[in-house]
């Protein structure tokens, strides 16, 4: 039986701050590369695997699965002592730079520079900081989530690096948002000039043929289970920004799965979560993936098949713009999150109207200071108008069976 989806109308003001831009994000497979110069910004529509392109309506509108479940409370984890952050910025230029510090019990224990176009270099220091520990921050909490969500899937691929003939196998993370539909990240499908040709020696999607899907994937008795089985890839798109533009923003993916033999998708069998855009105010974010790189790596933390989750308060300092790397787009920054590459892709939820809905997705990470090291921070574009405007566009696609 084909997948036919309908758009589902609503939602209000739109949110963006103008601040500098943050560090640029990890893919599973390698290391961080430095940000390049962007271009200006286009229209967001979504294009597809045969380079297809289509405009939504656009507008104010809310996406995706009606019958999402809102994700469980986050597990009894470990929560850090009472952590302040105080952020200045500065431009000069047109190059922005921003300066975090991190206050604990009343001292300064680590301070974060970001200059445009450089990776974000991290401190740890001590001094007397009377007083300052009273500004307002970033409360953080992080920790395994369980029980699985089954919503949630672990993305696996590969390519062949045409140039040198070295195959890679990737992870990424996702969330079902319809009943054949995964919501993703754009670099979870597409190898652009930014943050996949230097590894990846093409520009272009991968081939979806080779896209395994497994929803609630987890741990039993020291073993992978996934419990709603495997599957297959039928389509992939991304927005034009991402797959056009050589910038960062825009970083968006969604997954049309087959169905199984008997024409079921996994969203019957697991349950959708719901997507909105331009969700305004939003205070707390709760971010969830498969983190697998650094020290997500080692067995006693997980090997990459255990859902990880980081939930953070957030302030003005933490929404970021920069036309020049992210084009139109604001990105909010989860400050401390100790995710890795192989969460990429992961569901950000905000609540809207007493409800959790996904308002973005895991983006961007700051590099990791060793092969063996947690993540401090995850950044995930807001979803406003032109992630609206994707979404009705892929919906287009899929109706037409393209």
């Amino acid at each position: 039986m084909p997948l036919r989806l309908g758009v589902v109308g609503v939602i209000c003001a739109a949110l963006c701050l103008a601040i500098p831009t943050f560090a640029l994000a990890d893919t599973v497979t390698g290391g961080l590369p430095p940000i390049p110069p962007g271009l200006t910004p286009a229209a967001s529509v979504a294009t597809g695997p045969a380079g297809s392109t289509a405009s939504g309506p656009g507008g104010t509108t809310t996406s995706a699965a009606t019958s999402a479940p809102a994700p469980a409370p986050p597990p009894t984890a470990p929560v850090p002592a009472a952590i302040t952050k105080r952020c200045t910025w500065s431009k000069q230029h047109h190059r922005g730079t921003r300066v975090c510090r991190y206050f604990q019990s009343g001292k300064l224990i680590r301070k974060c520079v970001k200059k445009a176009g450089q990776a974000q270099v991290c401190t740890a220091e001590a001094a007397d900081v009377h007083g300052m520990a009273r500004t307002a921050g970033t409360a953080v909490q992080s920790g395994f989530f369980t029980p699985t969500s089954n919503a949630i899937v672990k993305i696996f691929w590969s390519f062949t690096n045409p140039a040198s003939g070295e195959r890679f196998t990737s992870q990424c993370s996702g969330a079902m948002i319809a009943v054949g539909l995964v919501l993703t990240a754009g670099h979870c499908v597409y190898s652009n000039a930014v943050d996949g040709q230097h590894e990846t020696g093409f520009v272009g999607y991968y081939d979806p043929s080779t896209y395994t899907v497994v929803p609630g994937e987890t741990l039993v008795n020291g073993q992978p289970s996934g419990p709603y089985g495997a599957w297959q890839v039928k389509n992939m798109w991304t927005t034009n920004n991402y797959s056009n533009s050589g910038m960062v923003g825009g970083d968006w993916g969604i997954i049309e799965l087959s169905p199984n033999s008997s024409g079921t998708y996994p969203g019957a069998y697991v349950g959708e979560y719901r997507a909105e855009w331009n969700v305004p105010s939003i205070t707390q974010l709760t971010s969830i993936g498969y983190p697998v790189d650094g020290a997500f790596s080692e067995p006693q933390n997980g090997g990459g098949l255990l859902q990880f989750y980081c939930e953070n308060t957030l302030t003005s300092a933490d929404f970021v713009t920069d036309p020049a790397y992210f084009g139109g787009y604001t990105a909010m920054v989860l400050q401390l999150c100790q995710e890795t590459g192989g969460a990429s892709g992961g569901p950000v939820f905000a609540e809207n109207g007493g409800r959790l809905v996904i308002v973005g997705v895991n983006n961007r990470g700051a590099p990791l200071a060793t092969s063996t090291a947690f993540g401090t921070e995850m950044l995930s574009f807001y979803f406003d108008d032109g992630f609206g405007t994707f979404w009705n566009s892929v919906i287009g696609f899929v109706n037409a069976g393209q």
